[in-house]
């Protein structure tokens, strides 16, 4: 078997993070330099609300219509002159039809450090080159005793990113190709919106050109696809494949979440006419959320959405330093981690017990080069070294790491044409390797390996993944595990309270159960009391022991205040889960106090004296509850 060299690189984005605009009409921007398009909005609208009603609406505001994403029932606008986009989305978020307002945020490549170039093709064929670990990789060579993958539209996969060199000799062949489109008559054949579209779209420009002038989806796609045995250059890990681009970052490496939600729609677009999109390959995040991006996501719920999880390291489980989209918890949703040649965790990648599913090979890693393109800049990146006008690139990243999984999805649908995506991304999951260096930072700490996903045989996977970490009497919590044995979903699954409790979890598309059949089991526990400290969810795919916190306010009585004097008082929780808010329930706060509700503070000055009685209510990330009432008393001046 003549097995060609394949190569991925990093290509991350980020969504520079605006505190609290899911928060209250007028929460403040923080305000650094191109965080978001200026002057420019994403408006969701309610269902009631009809098409004269949203014209109305932006015609109040002086905004223009620039894209409509109508199953989203999402507006694109373009704002009024001196219009600030904090304004306006106070004055959206206050009309009645709105669901919500936030600005089109900007997206810009990251590619994580460079690291010394390692030897070709370690990720699918590692005997221990440049000090690597023999058997570190994805068991190409015996994966492809299997399959090559396929040819015809068997399995199409989209990759969203900087855009394709579709003309690169060791990918052409493998490229999409629209049917419905003839190439090069200046005409929308298939009536789309889309001139030409032969293999895709550009979402900047609105034509359907998607190719790449930065380098980084170029990279990706070779690690996808690149042609495999024939002569020359790399092998993508399917030596057959076709693959749909959609440029939506420039040449500056940057691009925006309407032009990734444009790709999104698409691509969905592309499904519901017949062709058989199988994922999304997203090489691109940010530390922001945004409520618009998710509901894109969650709208092509029957397409893998396969994400970089991100080049920090940082634990994306914790809110503090979410990461998105990986972060997004959807069925359909497969975040990556990085990995090196000894099946260490790269120093750079993501990672996290609960939201990061798995890792693939993302270190010094060699694929396509654009024509032109060097996406460090530094000229030190070319293969052949030093080489201006090579083909080929090494690069690192996550980025890197999440093309490996696309690949291995495709190849697995091109192997058995009847597996749908929940058995493919079920298989991907438990076909991988355990790798002690991934233990406790990634869902099911396993780097995934191609022949153990085509050749799986009762390989188990079982984990929590939501559960209340604290909890509070009386209030519901959902519950879910992933309780899978290759590529089928293993029940039955409980969740046994250490109170005796018994809560049962169902994968059967009901109730809170989003899809029947993924292998995702759902419930909800209503606590009765306060003794529980610790559930267990079991199946016979595995079990797991967590820890339950009670959540409590602990402040038992509040400082006394002197009039016209500064006064701060805290009302302290424990067991909770950051982030935390506070809010004033009954009775009030004497004249000149407020209450601080991101940190439970009572501050200000006092300006009146007497005893108030009132309530305090802490909620905090997990949904749990707690509420105390005070009394404070204010005393005159000594």
């Amino acid at each position: 078997m003549n097995a060609k060299k394949a190569l991925v690189m990093a290509f991350c984005v980020i969504f520079p993070a605006l505190p609290q605009l899911s928060g209250a009409a007028g929460a403040g921007f923080v305000h650094q330099e191109k965080q978001y398009e200026q002057g420019q909005l994403l408006i969701k609208f309610k269902a009631a609300a009809g098409g004269a009603e949203k014209e109305n609406i932006h015609k109040k505001h002086g905004s223009r219509k620039i894209r409509e994403f109508r199953d989203l029932q999402i507006d694109h606008v373009l704002l009024r002159k001196n219009l600030s986009e904090e304004d306006a989305v106070a004055l959206y978020r206050a009309e009645p039809d709105v669901e919500y307002a936030e600005p089109n945020f900007l997206v810009t490549l990251q590619e994580s450090p460079s690291d010394p170039l390692l030897h070709r093709q370690w990720d699918l064929y590692n005997y221990g080159q440049s000090g690597g670990t023999a058997g570190a990789d994805m068991g190409a060579l015996r994966a492809w005793d299997i399959t090559t993958g396929a040819v015809g539209g068997v399995a199409v996969v989209a990759v969203i990113d900087s855009g394709i060199d579709y003309r690169h000799e060791d990918l052409a062949e493998n490229m999409w190709a629209n049917p419905g489109e003839v190439p090069g008559n200046g005409i929308d054949d298939d009536g789309n919106g889309y001139v030409d579209d032969v293999h895709g779209i550009n979402a900047i420009a609105g034509t359907g050109d998607p190719l790449d002038d930065h380098g980084h989806g170029t990279h990706v796609a070779g690690t996808i696809g690149a042609v495999g045995n024939n002569g020359i250059g790399v092998s993508g890990l399917n030596w057959r494949a076709s693959i749909v681009g959609c440029k939506f970052a420039s040449s500056a490496g940057s691009g925006t979440v309407a032009a990734a939600m444009t790709c999104l729609e698409y691509v969905r677009t592309l499904k519901a006419q017949g062709v058989n999109i199988l994922a999304t390959n997203n090489s691109w995040g940010a530390p922001g959320y945004s409520q618009a991006l998710y509901d894109a996501v969650s709208a092509q719920a029957d397409i893998l959405f396969i994400a970089a999880a991100g080049n920090f390291n940082w634990n994306i489980d914790q809110y503090a330093y979410g990461f998105y989209p990986a972060r997004f918890s959807l069925p359909h949703l497969i975040s990556v981690a990085a990995t090196d040649q000894n099946d260490g965790k790269a120093v750079f990648s993501n990672y996290g017990r609960r939201t990061v599913l798995v890792s693939a090979p993302g270190v010094g890693i060699v694929s396509l080069r654009a024509d032109g393109t060097d996406m460090y800049g530094d000229g030190l990146h070319f293969i052949p070294e030093g080489d201006l006008s090579a083909r080929y690139y090494v690069a690192n990243g996550t980025s890197m790491a999440a093309p490996h999984v696309t690949g291995l999805a495709a190849l697995l649908k091109s192997a058995d044409p009847a597996r749908n995506w929940k058995d493919v991304k079920n298989l991907i999951l438990s076909g991988g390797d355990l790798v002690s260096s991934l233990t406790g930072s990634t869902l099911t700490g396993r780097r995934i390996n191609a022949y153990g996903s085509l050749a799986c045989a009762n390989s188990a996977v079982f984990s929590a993944l939501k559960y209340p970490s604290s909890y509070s009497v009386g209030t519901p919590a959902a519950l879910s595990a992933l309780s899978i044995t290759c590529a089928s979903p293993t029940g039955p699954v409980t969740a046994i309270a250490s109170d005796g409790t018994v809560v049962y979890l169902y994968d059967d598309g009901l109730a809170q159960d989003p899809v029947a059949g993924d292998g995702i089991f759902n419930g909800t526990w209503t606590p009765a009391s306060a003794s529980t400290t610790s559930m267990t969810f079991s199946s016979p795919a595995g079990s797991e022991t967590l820890p339950a916190h009670l959540f409590t306010i602990t402040t038992n009585a509040l400082p006394n205040g002197t009039v016209k004097s500064s006064y701060t008082g805290y009302v302290n929780t424990a067991g909770g889960q950051y982030p935390y808010a506070w809010s004033l329930v009954s009775g009030s706060l004497p004249p000149g106090l407020s209450l601080q509700n991101t940190i439970g503070a009572i501050t200000g000055t006092p300006t009146t004296l007497g005893t108030f009685n009132f309530s305090v209510r802490a909620l905090d990330g997990n949904g749990s509850e707690a509420a105390k009432s005070f009394s404070l008393t204010i005393q005159r001046q000594k």
